[in-house]
């Protein structure tokens, strides 16, 4: 057992005790609402019936669209749901520039939705543990012939983490079980454990071992390594007797952890849907036991009968008979009757409906639907736009930061070391950070937003114009025009401001030559009228002197 291979494990050990509280949380939350994965301190067997304490589907129901609405909201099947660009507008309107960004991030979406690369089967998985638990873990790496990437969500329960001073994620231990056969394929044989060696040896490839992977800043793991400089992070795989299998330094972190709603001090989030509607939860499912139970006294109500009235068991099936004692006298009311105690069932029925309104409210189901801005004025639009942006920007920033966005950072850095898009960089990128822009819902709204004022704005010159038309001179109309094509159009709609100015020259100076060449033709028409009427006139002076 190496000493920073010891270390490592004590540390991850440290971890996971830390986390067991919430581990705890995370499996009474999943009990309620998506009992599948309620196995962070407990063991789901295949084929164990673990719904089996619901009675209503409701909470499964409202917490499953919430899950799949993140992803499709977010990730829009049907779009191009994110672009590449820069913070800066003057790169960022330059064609050369846009053209690039708009080629990368072809790239970037063609690598991500590969057919090996796992994106969307992590990216389901991710979605529904972030609306469970708040948090989610997935890695970006290399896939197996490192010629494109492969995406991978892990169980929640099996990773424990710790942020830095600046409340960023940089220190994470993952948990697994790896078969022989694939810790023979992923790391140097011989320091493979001798009980790996034995299960290999004896025909045993599937024996599961299990392993831990750590990834942590460099300064933490071991200062005087010698790692290359640009590696930020180290990449360790340990044994559980601490003897290390493998490490490699990382330029970035190799996970992107993702938190929906954090408390100062504590690295783990949670999610404000499920942790808010919790108690709602369980009170569903006793509203709708006791309803079952209620018709089920209505319908099947029971019975209670005079004592030794009654010769043999009651009957209750359609056509039956049930005797009763000959000498028992029906003056003292019937010898069975049944037991009206399911009156009310109704009530129940209002309550439960009550609370999963309410709840499909907590999980923010009705703050997805877009406005309905049909026969509505500019400004009443911009104000419903502005209001949908503001109930929807809780549940999307966070996406946008956490999740989607570093999903997509460390993706554009792991096919820049790849090459795959090429050395042709305009100048104006070079040395600028790369950003990221998406088209979801919530940037529709803004885009739209610019539009509509774009418009309003052209009806307010229009009407100003009418009284004094110098108002014109103080609009930039040009640039009015590039910021709403920017929002509508591709980049190669439009010419740069530079190209621009040279075909409006170009085209000032065709209209000036074409000036010229009418003048020359009007000038050359009027010196043959001259040269005529001369002639003309000649001709008449030298008649009249010979008369003369």
């Amino acid at each position: 057992m190496s000493k920073s291979g010891r270390n490592l494990w004590e540390m991850g050990d440290r971890f996971f005790a830390e986390k067991q509280p919430w581990d705890s949380l995370n499996d009474e939350i999943a009990t309620w609402f998506w009992p599948a994965s309620a196995d962070a301190t407990s063991t789901i067997s295949p084929g164990e019936e673990f719904t089996d304490h619901l009675v209503d589907s409701k909470p499964s129901q409202i917490f499953r669209d919430l899950a799949n609405a993140l992803g499709s909201m977010l990730r829009p099947p049907d779009l191009d749901w994110f672009s590449l660009t820069v913070n800066r507008d003057d790169i960022k309107n330059s064609t050369a520039a846009r053209q690039k960004l708009e080629a990368m991030t072809r790239t970037t979406r063609a690598a991500m939705y590969a057919g090996d690369a796992g994106y969307i089967r992590a990216t389901k998985q991710g979605d529904f543990d972030f609306a469970l638990t708040g948090n989610s873990v997935k890695s970006v790496m290399n896939n197996r012939y490192n010629n494109g990437l492969y995406y991978q969500t892990w169980r929640l329960k099996d990773c424990a983490w710790c942020e830095d001073q600046w409340g960023v994620v940089n220190n994470l231990h993952r948990k697994m079980k790896l078969c022989a056969i694939d810790m023979k394929s992923m790391f140097d044989e011989e320091k493979l454990p001798e009980a790996v060696k034995e299960n290999l040896r004896n025909n045993k490839p599937y024996a599961k071992h299990e392993v831990r992977h750590v990834a942590l800043p460099i300064d933490l793991y071991e200062p005087d390594r010698k790692f290359p400089p640009s590696a930020r992070f180290a990449s360790v795989y340990l044994t559980n007797k601490g003897d290390v299998l493998k490490e490699t330094p990382e330029p970035e972190f190799p996970y992107v952890v993702s938190r929906w709603q954090t408390v100062c001090g504590w690295p783990y989030g949670y999610s404000p849907a499920t942790m808010v509607a919790l108690p709602d939860a369980r009170l569903v499912q006793r509203i709708a036991a006791s309803i079952i139970e209620a018709t089920e006294k209505s319908t099947e109500p029971p019975l209670i009968a005079t004592n030794q009235s009654i010769l043999g068991p009651v009957s209750l099936s359609a056509g039956s008979i049930t005797w009763v004692d000959s000498e028992y006298d029906e003056r003292l009311g019937p010898a069975v009757r049944p037991l009206d105690l399911g009156k009310n069932a109704g009530l129940g029925q209002g309550l439960l409906d009550r609370k999963v309104a309410e709840m499909a409210g907590v999980f923010f189901l009705d703050k997805f639907t877009l406005p309905d801005t049909r026969n509505r004025t500019a400004t009443e639009v911009r104000l419903l736009y502005q209001e949908f942006i503001r109930s929807t920007l809780p549940i999307f920033e966070p996406m946008e930061r956490e999740s989607i966005g570093a999903e997509i950072d460390l993706s554009v850095s792991k096919l820049m070391r790849l090459g795959a898009y090429g050395e042709d960089f305009p100048e104006e990128l070079q040395g600028n950070d790369l950003t990221y822009e998406f088209k979801n819902p919530l940037r529709d709204a803004r885009d739209r937003m610019v539009v509509e004022q774009y418009q309003e704005s052209i009806g307010v010159i229009g009407a100003a114009a009418q009284f004094d038309p110098s108002v014109v001179s103080a609009i930039n109309a040009k640039k009015m025009f590039r910021d709403v094509m920017n929002v509508v159009a591709p980049s190669d709609w439009l010419y740069t401001e530079k190209e621009a100015q040279e075909r409006q020259d170009a085209a000032q100076e065709e209209q000036a030559d074409q000036n010229l060449l009418s003048e020359l033709s009007q000038g050359a028409t009027t010196a043959r009228e001259v040269a005529l009427a001369a002639k003309e006139l000649s001709g008449v002076t030298g008649a009249g002197d010979t008369n003369a």
